[in-house]
């Protein structure tokens, strides 16, 4: 299996009502069009099982992207154009591991996570690496309290070092501790619970003086019980506020607020879920703003024609409006969908 890489460079945005069935190729097409940038590209070796899991920047106009390859994480630069300039493989676990995130910190350094499976309890590794050499700075693997996953890793602009999120095994609890930058030691640790079992941070948003989290947290133990958060970090790791949307504990529904933007002195939110039960197959997008200190403004949620699961993953401002990637099913096949307003 090889990994697709697709790039999409918008010079504009034109919204389309078009509502063409997506048909699976039987080879793959070049499609001329007027994004001169544009590239869908398959990399990787024949025969061997390659994924891609995460994908970033490098701040000079190139592209990481990692994941897999085999039994080993996997870690590639690519030009622009989507040419490869150097890939390098890591075994970080003696085993089937894979590259989970990934980042470039103040200093040019790699700095990441990897597990050795998906969504289960599972092995998870911090790395630290010099691209340049390709050597492994440090690589750390945190067995106490045990870790179900890591989902992201980012910079903390007070101090340098770097702050890990996401979600403990057994438990299911948020988690987030700070390592310190130059030995990878913990500094400080934090977990939270909402009651039940399933309580996990998912996006993040910094501004000079905080850090703002959006989330789940599951208020007991039905599905139905989950609701989507937002949580309010100083710099320190202290908790300065945290709130639950939308629903009631009293009514069922299942939501999650999946990712969020601070726009003026305004949090602006995106997620799925259902607002009336736990079945995800009749998910709305669910988009809705508050003020800074958390407090409801409005809230919104949309709907597919034709489709099912709705789900919005990222908002970004545009002038006068949002853009939302966001995702649906139509007849057992997922479409992207970009949704603009």
């Amino acid at each position: 299996m090889q990994l697709l890489i697709a790039l999409y460079l918008f010079p504009w945005l034109v919204p389309s009502t078009a509502n063409a069935k997506l048909e699976t190729p039987s080879t793959w097409v070049v499609v001329a069009d007027t994004c001169k940038n544009d590239f869908a590209r398959l990399i990787g070796e024949t025969g061997v099982n390659e994924e891609c899991f995460y994908f970033i920047n490098d701040g000079n106009g190139n592209y990481f992207i990692a994941g897999k390859t085999g039994n080993n994480s996997l870690i590639v630069q690519l030009d622009p154009l989507g040419n490869i300039i150097e890939q390098r493989t890591y075994d970080f676990t003696s085993g089937d591991d894979f590259v989970a995130s990934l980042f470039l910190d103040d200093q040019g350094f790699l700095v990441g996570s990897a597990r050795d499976r998906i969504n289960s309890n599972t092995t998870n590794i911090l790395f630290k690496i010099n691209w340049q050499t390709g050597a492994v700075i440090w690589a750390k693997t945190l067995a106490d309290p045990a870790y179900n996953r890591f989902d992201r890793v980012f910079q903390n602009p007070a101090n340098g070092n770097y702050w890990v999120f996401g979600m403990t095994t057994n438990a299911h609890d948020n988690f987030l501790f700070e390592v310190d930058k130059n030995a990878g030691s913990i500094e400080w640790q934090y977990v939270s619970d909402y009651g039940g079992n399933g309580d996990a941070y998912i996006g993040y948003f910094l501004t000079s003086d905080a850090v703002y989290f959006s989330g789940m947290g599951r208020l007991a133990d039905n599905l139905y019980d989950i609701r989507p958060t937002i949580s309010k970090f100083d710099f320190n790791g202290n908790l300065v506020w945290a709130k639950m949307h939308l629903r009631s504990p009293s009514e069922p529904s299942r939501l999650y607020n999946v990712d969020l933007i601070i726009e003026n002195d305004t949090i602006v939110n995106c997620g799925r879920g259902s607002l009336t039960g736990e079945d995800l197959t009749v998910s709305e997008m669910l988009f809705y703003k508050t003020n800074i200190d958390g407090d409801l403004i409005w809230a919104k949620s949309y709907t597919i024609t034709g489709g099912s699961n709705v789900a919005g993953f990222k908002v970004l401002p545009i002038p006068n409006g949002y853009i939302v990637q966001a995702l649906f099913w139509r007849i057992s096949r997922h479409l992207g969908y970009l949704w603009q307003g």
